[in-house]
């Protein structure tokens, strides 16, 4: 079972879950569930013996408890006429999104094989190896050698579209308009980013180098940075869409509590840990800018910060785009000396956190400035008129007529 389909499949039934949906909507998505799970999966009698401990059990059992929800979300108006059918449905709809876009994506990705037979994984392996050693080969020995680091970290990597999910549940409770931005940002990062999948195709070290990832480290000469034909596998390394989500998820729910901050922090690195074993760094560094125009661009209803977000755009394309170029044809460039190659990543590190907290202060700033114009507007003559032409509507008391 692919592991992100069954977590975008947990994140349905939080959905569900969160809505705190009436008893017999639990009942029917259980029973659904559990019909589903005897079905395709081990019988019920014999749950107590998928191998494992007790967490792969209660997952296996949310899994099929959220297809249940998802396979009766449609027919629960019909149980109870006084629920709203807009609020039923558009739960549902919710619900359908996750799993949706992890199928949609792999058929996508897929079908895009044939279109690029061939990579540039080679001109990303040799930048990373200008670096003086490759991230990803390190990052894979470490979480083989470590095992419980590479649980916690594959846990984190497959467990995005639940991360996900509740960002923007928790935005939702807070601000509608806020979870509509974000749910747009995370769609428009999929759906942009297999555009770039086809314009610099790439799939890993742990592709195009089965042998002996990660293991050794083969070097490769100038002659041999070019494009060659890689295994049928999916195209989806420039730029990293985990980085991106998970940077993005930062950047919109950011914990206010220090201490969960810093359990939310460790999490999102370790998930960045595990994706660098799938792919180089330098496509990972690259994610940011992306990450950063994306950003800008579902920030349209902010009025006020339109030319610093148009900037933010322009310039992050720019960059991003200018990666692209530079790898493919100067990347020799950078194996001149390895300190080239981390004051590049560096400078883009720091212009992509540079754009987005000019961004969000713009919008602070536009956020301050509506505010302060409402005691100027007050005292000014106009405001003054405007309040006297007020009609009072302070109920008055009537008075006894005199006798």
């Amino acid at each position: 079972m692919n592991q992100l389909f069954e977590s975008s499949v947990l994140a349905a039934f939080l959905i569900f879950a969160w809505s705190r949906p009436a008893r017999y909507a639990w009942l029917l998505s259980a029973v659904a569930g559990l019909a589903l799970g005897s079905y395709c999966g081990p019988p019920f009698a014999q749950y107590c013996g998928i191998p494992g401990g007790i967490l792969p059990k209660l997952v296996h059992l949310f899994f099929y408890w959220g297809l249940g929800a998802i396979l009766t979300g449609p027919f629960v108006p019909f149980l109870d006429r006084q629920l709203p059918l807009s609020s039923s449905l558009g739960r549902w709809r919710d619900m359908l999104v996750p799993p949706l876009s992890v199928v949609l994506t792999s058929l996508f990705l897929n079908a895009a094989i044939p279109l690029r037979p061939v990579t540039y994984d080679r001109y990303l392996y040799a930048f990373d190896g200008g670096l003086g050693f490759q991230p990803g080969f390190w990052a894979a020995r470490a979480l083989m050698h470590t095992h419980w680091l590479g649980v916690v970290c594959n846990a984190a990597y497959y467990q995005l579209p639940l991360g996900l999910t509740l960002t923007y549940l928790v935005e939702k409770k807070r601000s509608p308009d806020s979870a509509r931005r974000a749910l747009w940002l995370f769609l428009l990062i999929g759906v942009v980013g297999f555009g770039c999948y086809q314009v610099f195709p790439v799939v890993g070290s742990h592709v195009v180098m089965q042998g002996v990832f990660p293991a050794d480290e083969p070097r490769v000469e100038p002659a041999d940075i070019k494009p060659v034909v890689a295994p049928v596998e999916a195209r989806n390394c420039v730029p990293s869409l985990h980085t991106s989500w998970i940077v993005a998820l930062w950047w919109i729910a950011v914990p206010r509590r220090r201490w969960l901050r810093m359990v939310v922090a460790a999490l999102l690195g370790c998930a960045l840990l595990s994706t660098l074993t799938f792919h180089y760094l330098i496509d990972m560094v690259v994610a940011l800018p992306f990450t950063v125009a994306l950003f800008a661009l579902t920030r349209h209803d902010w009025a006020g910060s339109d030319p610093v977000r148009r900037e933010t755009i322009r310039w992050s394309v720019l960059l991003f785009f200018g990666w692209l170029l530079a790898l493919r044809f100067c990347v020799t460039v950078f194996l001149i000396s390895p300190w080239l190659s981390w004051a590049a990543m560096a400078t883009t590190v720091a212009l992509s956190i540079g754009w987005h907290s000019r961004l969000l202060h713009a919008e602070r700033g536009n956020g301050l400035a509506g505010l302060a114009c409402e005691p100027a507007i007050r005292q000014s003559p106009m405001g003054q008129s405007a309040r006297l032409r007020l009609p009072d509507s302070t109920p008055r008391t009537p008075t006894a007529a005199p006798r």
